[in-house]
């Protein structure tokens, strides 16, 4: 055994260029983190990931910090694995599940990394990406980062009631009329989540992933 990161490249099928790949105390939490992704330990074993300056700086090299979107890969995998889509929003059997991320991408090769080569719900996963908010959205999950208000309210009415699973980078995007969002807490990347967003889009979560979430409703013109 050569490294956390090499043992987990076999059970999981994921792996990260030599570049990309943590070391020290980060290679262990990344470990756990891709064996998470895998269905090799559940989704509820941990509430968030620390990552950056979280760890801490007297007993841990720069080298070890977990950077936040690989851990937020890892949820957005998660929030494919533990969403259920209408049956005929996932069209024919052969069609593959459609990631759409919108703006400036932040994750680098990461996402790419966690989907490669995996299937969730019996088929294949396709992630593209456009700058700015497209006219039709096609997509089963949009991750949005980065695009300004009249954009996101473009974006939200777009999506409205439609089985699309749109997601946020910042608190209070849910608040504001969509599904969920991540934000960082004390150094920790966490999420909230949307029901009746949900639900309105005819889509469901399931408990497993809820446990990790923080419910919110929405106010300020979400609707």
């Amino acid at each position: 055994m050569r490294s956390y990161t090499r043992e987990f490249a076999d059970p999981s099928g994921v792996k990260l260029p030599s570049t990309e790949r943590p070391k020290g105390r980060a290679a262990s939490l990344w470990f756990w983190l891709m064996l998470w992704t895998s269905g090799l330990v559940g989704a509820a074993d941990s509430l968030s990931y620390t990552f950056g300056e979280a760890l801490d700086p007297e007993t841990t090299n720069a080298d070890d910090a977990l950077p936040e979107y690989q851990i937020k890969a890892a949820f957005l995998h998660h929030f494919v694995r533990y969403s259920e889509w209408p049956k005929e929003a996932l069209g024919e059997k052969t069609d593959p599940i459609e990631l759409l991320i919108i703006g400036k991408s932040p994750f680098g090769s990461v996402l790419k990394t966690t989907f490669d080569g995996k299937t969730l719900h019996d088929r294949k996963v396709v992630i593209r990406y456009a700058q700015a908010v497209p006219e039709k959205i096609t997509a089963h999950l949009v991750f949005v980062t980065g695009i300004g208000a009249k954009e996101e309210e473009g974006l939200r009415k777009r999506c409205r009631k439609k089985p699309i699973l749109l997601i946020g980078d910042e608190k209070g995007f849910a608040a504001r009329g969509s599904c969920a969002n991540f934000y960082v807490e004390k150094k920790k990347v966490r999420f909230e989540v949307n029901l009746e967003e949900v639900k309105s889009s005819g889509l469901t979560i399931s408990s497993q992933l809820l446990k990790l979430a923080t419910i919110v409703k929405a106010k300020g013109g979400g609707k």
